[in-house]
């Protein structure tokens, strides 16, 4: 990644400004990606993001939205 490598995985988007500190949990329906993010709505006020998390045929996460 420091050689120009990667995909963004979780951007900023809509009123979801600077998310990061992501973990991961595993819920009875599948895993959720945890994180904290800014909300653009609430004045930049601290917030915290759940969004499913599942998984391609290939083995790479995606994020539900």
């Amino acid at each position: 990644m420091t050689s120009g490598g990667g995909t963004q995985f979780l951007g900023t988007h809509g009123y979801v400004i600077g998310p990061g500190g992501q973990t991961v949990m595993h819920d009875f329906d599948g895993d959720m990606l945890v994180y904290h993010y800014y909300d653009a709505n609430l004045n930049g006020t601290a917030q915290l993001g759940l969004n499913h998390l599942p998984w391609t045929s290939s083995g790479w996460p995606t994020v539900v939205r």
